[in-house]
Parts: C-alpha cells; sequence; structure tokens
C-alpha cells in the first residue's frame, strides 16, 4: 500500500545516520533539505519522493532497494518522482551519491519517473553509485526549465552511471574519458577505460561561468554495446568534479536559473561540519566546497519587511511602500516606489506575496516586470541581475496595490550581459488564422533561451481589430471585415529586441457564438456569470455549483496562461470522493434560435497524482445523459477540446455539467486535500 515512512514536510532540514526505512509505495516524503547517510531505503513506486517545496535530499553510501510484490497489479517500480516548485534558486532535488541501487529481476524498474504533467521541475541526479537490475534509467521526459540545460534541470546522471565509453562534444569533438573512480560494476556501467583519462575540464575551457564556452545540450556517445548514441543526460565532467563531489556541494549549492549558473546558498546554508561534528558522528571525508572556482563568499544585504518595517532600513528610500496591517511584508499602492543602491554586479531577488504586478529597474538597464499572483501569503521570487560594473540604483515601482516580503541583494562580479539576441512568435497549434470575438494564446520563445533579463511585453499593431494580455492571449474584436493583424513581442532588455506574427481575422460569423466562463481571475468570484460573445443566437447564464457552492472557491494558484485563465477549486470535504455526483459545475446555455452546440474547451485538474477524469454530460429537462468521459488520467493541469453536437430548439435552456472524479479503476476516489479544479470553459455553436 502507499504509506510513507517519513512525511517530511519543513522546510528545515533533516538528517538520517545508519537508519532504515521500509515500506512500498512513498517510502520517504523530502522537503526543505535532507541528508541521508548509510542508511537503507526500500519501496516500489516512487519510495523517494519530494514535495514542491523540496530543496536537496542527498542520499550518501546508501543501499537503496526496489522491492518485487507478487500481489501487485504491476510489477513496475519507480525509485524517484521528485518535483519542485517553479523559481529561480532551484537546489539540486534528489541525488543519489556514492551509492548502490539494486531491484529484483522481476520487478521492471525505473530510475525516476514524474507522475505529474505540469506545474513543477523535476530534479534527479546519479552520481557514482552502482546500479543492479536497474532496466531503463528514466521513464519518459522530466519538466524542465525552459533555456535550462537537462544536466541542470531534469535527470541526469554521471558519464560512468550511464555506461559511457567515449563522450564527443557535439561542437568541437573533444572526448570524454571518465575518471577511474568513475566506474562501478554491472549491469550499466563499464571498467574498461581506466587507462583513458584525459583532463576534460582543461581540453573544453571552462568559463566563470561555471559552463564551457561551447557546452551542448546533446553529446555523441558510445553505449556498452558500441553503437553510438545522442544523450542530454550525462553530466559534464567539470560539474561531477565541482557540483556533485561531496556533500558541502551538494547541500550548500544550487543552480541559479537567472544567471544560468551554480552559485553558493547563502540563505539556507547547512553547517553541515558541525552539525556532523555535534553528532559525534563518524563519516567519510568530504573534499567539496560550497564556493568553486573564482568565487569569493560575498556580504548579502537583506531586507525582510516582515520582521521591519520599511522605514528600520536606512538605505532604503520609500516613496509610498510602508508596512503592512497584517504585518505580513511590505505594501504599496499603485505608483508607489522604492530604491535603494548596489554597487556593482548583482544578483537582486525580490519576494513578492498576494497579488500585485511591478517593474523592476537599475539606472542604466531595462526593466523587467513583478507579477504575483499566488493570491496567498506564499512567497514568489523573481530575480532581477544588474551587470552594470559600477552598480546603479535599483527602483521597484507598483504598478497596482503590491506587496512585497523581502528584498536580497547578492553580489556576484561573475555576471556579465546575456542580451536578447531574437524572440519568435508563434500561435497555438501554429494558427494562421481566427475567427472575430475568440481568442488565442500566444508565445515567444528567446534565443538564447537564458538571457539576463528574459522579460518581454506583448502588443498588437492594430487595436481597432484585436488587443492582446500580458500573458499573450490575443482577443479579436467584431470585424466587419477580414482583417491582417501583426502581434509583436518586445524585449524588456536594453536591446529591445522584438519577433512578430501576423494572424487573419474574419470578419464577424452572425450565426456562430461562444460562451465562456471563468475566463479571468474576476470572472472566477461569485456569482461566476457566463458571457456569450454573440446574444442574438445564445446567451449564457451562471454557473451552478454543487453542493450549493459552498465548498468552492477561487484558487488563483491552481490556474495558469497555458492552462486556463481563470477557475474555482473544490475543498473542504472530510472524506474521499467518489462518484460523478458530488464535484460538478453547470454550465447553462440559452438558444435564441435554432442551433447546434458543436464543441466544448475544458480545463481541469486537481492536486494530485493525475488520477482524476471528467465527465461531460447534457441535461436536458432535468434528466443528465453523459455525452463522453475523459480517463486519460493526465489531467494535473490540462486544457482539452470535445465535440458536443446536441441541437438546441429556439428559447430552450439546457446545461452542460462538467463533473470529477477519480479514476485509476472503477472504485478509485478523489483523496482528501486533493482540491479537483475546473478551469475556464467554453461552448461553442452556431444557428442553423
Amino acid at each position: 500500500t502507499q504509506a510513507e515512512t517519513i512525511g517530511f514536510d519543513s522546510t528545515g532540514k533533516l538528517a538520517a545516520y545508519n537508519c532504515a526505512f521500509k515500506s512500498h509505495q512513498d517510502t520517504l516524503r523530502m522537503t526543505g533539505k535532507a541528508w541521508f547517510y548509510k542508511c537503507y531505503i526500500e519501496g516500489d513506486t516512487d519510495f523517494i519522493w519530494m514535495e514542491s517545496k523540496g530543496k536537496v535530499a542527498l542520499f550518501e553510501e546508501c543501499e537503496i532497494v526496489s522491492l518485487y510484490d507478487e500481489n501487485a497489479g504491476s510489477h513496475t517500480s519507480y525509485v524517484c518522482a521528485p518535483r519542485m516548485d517553479y523559481g529561480t534558486r532551484l537546489s539540486k532535488g534528489l541525488v543519489i551519491y556514492n551509492s548502490t541501487i539494486s531491484s529484483d529481476e522481476k520487478q521492471y524498474t525505473y530510475l525516476a519517473r514524474t507522475p505529474w504533467s505540469s506545474g513543477y521541475y523535476n530534479q534527479v541526479a546519479c552520481v557514482r553509485t552502482n546500479t543492479r537490475g536497474i532496466k531503463e534509467l528514466w521513464k519518459g521526459e522530466p519538466l524542465m526549465a525552459p533555456g535550462a540545460e537537462r544536466t541542470r534541470v531534469g535527470w541526469k546522471i554521471d558519464a560512468g552511471g550511464a555506461g559511457v565509453k567515449e563522450v564527443a562534444g557535439a561542437e568541437d569533438g573533444n572526448f570524454y574519458w571518465p575518471k577511474p573512480e568513475s566506474w562501478y560494476g554491472d549491469p550499466i556501467y563499464t571498467r574498461d577505460l581506466r587507462h583513458r583519462w584525459i583532463d576534460w575540464q582543461q581540453r573544453r575551457g571552462y568559463t566563470d561561468r561555471g559552463h564551457s564556452k561551447s557546452s551542448s545540450k546533446k553529446i555523441k556517445t558510445k553505449g556498452a554495446d558500441g553503437k553510438e548514441v545522442v544523450r542530454d543526460d550525462i553530466i559534464p565532467g567539470y560539474e561531477v568534479s565541482t557540483e556533485f563531489n561531496g556533500r558541502r556541494a551538494i547541500l550548500n549549492r544550487y543552480y541559479d536559473y537567472a544567471r544560468d549558473a551554480y552559485r553558493k546558498d547563502y540563505e539556507d546554508n547547512w553547517a553541515i561540519d558541525d552539525f556532523i561534528a555535534k553528532n559525534g558522528w563518524t563519516v567519510t571525508p568530504d573534499g567539496s566546497k560550497d564556493l568553486v572556482g573564482k568565487e569569493e563568499n560575498q556580504t548579502i544585504t537583506r531586507y525582510d519587511f516582515t520582521k521591519r518595517d520599511v522605514s528600520y532600513y536606512n538605505t532604503l528610500t520609500s516613496n509610498g511602500f510602508a508596512s503592512a496591517d497584517d504585518a505580513v511584508g511590505a505594501f504599496g499602492a499603485k505608483g508607489s516606489t522604492l530604491s535603494f543602491d548596489v554597487e556593482g554586479p548583482s544578483a537582486v531577488t525580490v519576494y513578492g506575496i498576494k497579488k500585485g504586478t511591478g517593474r523592476i529597474q537599475s539606472t542604466k538597464q531595462g526593466a523587467a516586470l513583478l507579477d504575483y499572483t499566488v493570491g496567498n501569503n506564499a512567497e514568489f521570487e523573481k530575480e532581477y541581475i544588474v551587470y552594470e560594473k559600477k552598480g546603479g540604483t535599483v527602483t521597484i515601482t507598483a504598478d497596482e496595490d503590491m506587496y512585497i516580503s523581502r528584498i536580497l541583494v547578492e553580489p556576484d562580479p561573475l555576471v556579465a550581459f546575456v542580451p536578447v539576441k531574437a524572440i519568435t512568435v508563434t500561435a497555438k497549434d501554429n494558427t494562421t488564422e481566427m475567427e472575430s470575438r475568440k481568442k488565442l494564446q500566444f508565445s515567444a520563445e528567446l534565443e538564447p533561451g537564458i538571457p539576463s533579463n528574459k522579460d518581454y511585453v506583448w502588443s498588437v499593431a492594430d487595436q481597432s481589430a484585436a488587443s492582446i494580455s500580458s500573458t499573450g492571449v490575443l482577443t479579436s474584436k467584431a470585424l466587419t471585415e477580414d482583417k491582417t493583424v501583426t502581434v509583436t513581442a518586445t524585449s524588456c532588455d536594453t536591446k529591445g529586441v522584438s519577433g512578430s506574427y501576423k494572424i487573419l481575422i474574419h470578419k464577424v460569423d452572425p450565426k456562430a457564438f461562444t460562451a465562456s466562463w471563468f475566463d479571468s481571475d474576476e470572472a472566477s468570484r461569485s456569482p461566476y456569470a457566463g458571457t456569450s460573445d454573440n446574444m442574438d443566437v445564445a446567451t449564457a447564464g451562471s454557473a451552478g455549483l454543487s453542493g450549493d457552492g459552498q465548498n468552492w472557491s477561487n484558487n488563483p494558484s491552481k490556474y495558469n496562461a497555458s492552462y486556463s485563465d481563470g477557475g474555482i477549486s473544490y475543498s473542504g470535504y472530510s472524506s474521499p470522493i467518489k462518484g460523478k455526483d458530488v464535484v460538478y459545475v453547470d454550465f447553462p446555455i440559452t438558444a435564441k434560435q435554432n442551433l447546434e452546440l458543436e464543441q466544448i474547451i475544458i480545463s481541469f485538474g486537481n492536486h494530485g497524482t493525475g488520477n482524476v477524469a471528467a465527465s461531460v454530460q447534457l441535461i436536458r429537462s432535468g434528466v443528465a445523459e453523459e455525452l463522453f468521459a475523459d480517463t486519460s488520467r493526465k489531467a494535473r493541469q490540462v486544457r482539452k477540446t470535445f465535440p458536443l453536437g446536441e441541437k438546441i430548439t429556439a428559447n430552450e435552456t439546457v446545461k452542460i455539467r462538467v463533473a470529477l472524479y477519480g479514476y485509476a479503476n472503477e472504485d478509485t476516489q478523489i483523496d482528501t486535500g486533493k482540491a479537483p479544479t475546473i478551469g475556464t470553459v467554453q461552448i461553442s455553436g452556431r444557428a442553423e
């Protein structure tokens, strides 16, 4: 059964020395920072996993065993299942170092998988570890940070662990022969290259930023069978020897997404040597460091508005920001500013809470956007890189009511300006035409993938034809003739590079309509009114919620631009949910003419691991008929389109019901605390 031996939910630290942890599914759940030394861990499904607030869990000199369960329906095992929240400061996740992993030969075992389809990053590293019985390393693909190499955000392994006999850089043709101590036993490791060591770091010419001038996301390798393959999961030798070479580096260095480099963790540094000495533990000496190369210890400036009023800090200049009434941070109304000086290149991290938008800008640089939409007191971070050699005055401006909990200023003389060189704009599904009064999602890809300032703003050339939101959602207006409009994304950095996309908007079709619910944050609050873009054909009533609506509420933390523009979640239940008649929302449509409902687009999901299904039903004259059910279970955050094909006569009102229920088999339920969510819903059709 699913049963955690330890469910660690703290943001603090956990250490285990010479312990054994035995269960089946979810044996160890990690958050914060954890260190397991000479421990025994066994299980079968996701038995080493990490919660969204997790940072790093190091398994050093441990024995990890994948069990065979003869009573299980599936004899497939997954050792690791990690997730961590989106952010800039990404610790190393689950790291199995200098250990052994074994599996019963009757079990088909993977090293890692992700049970989540979106909403997180995955971090797993397997270094200097002997595996026996692992059939495949990875199940599927990890959830990665855009622009970041998989070996920094994703699933990765050292060359010895991958069984690589030779590694050729895709750009320069250099070879990497692993150091002798990198090889371990059968079945996927190699021993025959001990005499072929070449100093890979020197040959590839590493820079101060911690990665090669000519580093490649993919490398050509030869496996144990001698066949050449291209891989992107092998940790470069330099990073193995600096970032994954011992507990100090693994626990106290993180990957900084904004700077595209590993850096020392000053905020949550674990004095692991002092901890070991205090407890009298005997451990293998550690030769790793939390500072690498030309890095030097820096003095961090901290502004903590949860403990101090803004006026306490004499290095700040405030124009409108002051301590909030509930002491959760500094509050500034629209137009308020907060300024401070930095003396040189620095990383400035702003932690926002609740909800608000603003900008941050240094004197001679472009602005970056601050957009905090979490809607509660959970912190959301944004890192802004000051790359000017002499620094400058950094100013935060509130574009609407805004809360800031903390600001960190970390000097970093190694950062350099990485400008945006090009922007490629695309429309969802590469659409080139759209109808009037419709919405279409646009996206932008930057080159390079991780510039110093990743922010850009959207614009549309002809605002009489369409408007576009800050998240790239284009809304076409009611046009009397076809018109081609240009959508542009422009970089916020000093270069101001832009990219464009042309789309043809057709004139209004007088017979077509689209009704929408929960299509914004505002529309996701009572009374949940629907809107129709052609009320001569059909009107949309207010959504009706199951259980008199008492357990439903707006939940902005559960939707985003790629999934939904709004949404509500069901919560407050004290027992698991079973069946299709507990969690549902009804969407009323009233026909003004004889018409056909053609399709429905629904966004739905839950807070759990994808066992939620959706049922779409037609309610006519009080009688419900199920039109279809989606049981794909890929439903953490998904948007799906389904045909309806239902005819309605003039003046008739019907309801389309969207119900959520648990599904892995006929008896599955939605467990408590899983927050089943229904996001933006659109129903479209046309008059006969």
